[in-house]
């Protein structure tokens, strides 16, 4: 049996919880993808970002029990997936107070030295540019080319993940 969906916040708390807590997890999610009853969101994986997360969800499901939270955390991962989920009905509640789907965010990254040719697999930071990449075939230290925020933008194969999440320049 499926829970009816109330939120039991006024509405100055709910737009209270919108402005600090809802409205900047949403900018923090780096991808999100629908699923049959709800939404999964990307976080990048740190303790700062577990416990805010553990904190929306521990005020979430105070308020809104018609829903089911699951925070997932893989050892090794670069990643926290955060999936809200509840019935059929709470798919456009969960896209109104969590948001839609993001197109996902590539992070690895096939670095390619212009002096040697030497190649390797690099995991992208999603909230920071990087301006600094030495090679470890010759040691050249790599730095953005004009017009480029960053060295993945540079030298890499796929661009920085604020270029991809159309963020803008990074710089």
């Amino acid at each position: 049996m499926e829970l009816p969906i109330v939120c039991t916040l006024t509405e100055a708390e709910l737009r209270d919880r919108r402005r600090t807590v809802l409205d900047p997890m949403k900018e923090a999610a780096i991808s999100s993808e629908e699923l049959p009853d709800g939404y999964a969101y990307v976080f990048p994986a740190s303790s700062e970002v577990l416990a805010q997360l553990s904190r929306v969800v521990d005020m979430e499901s105070r308020c809104c029990r018609f829903l089911t939270f699951r925070i997932i955390v893989q050892s090794g991962s670069q990643h926290i997936r955060l999936e809200v989920v509840g019935g059929s009905q709470a798919k456009s509640v969960i896209v109104d107070f969590f948001g839609g789907t993001k197109p996902s965010v590539i992070l690895d990254s096939t670095m390619t030295c212009p002096a040697c040719g030497h190649a390797k697999s690099v995991t992208m930071p999603v909230n920071q540019c990087v301006f600094f990449y030495e090679c470890e075939s010759c040691q050249r230290v790599l730095r953005p080319r004009a017009g480029d925020c960053c060295v993945f933008c540079s030298y890499g194969s796929v661009a920085c993940p604020l270029i991809q999440q159309q963020a803008g320049n990074c710089a």
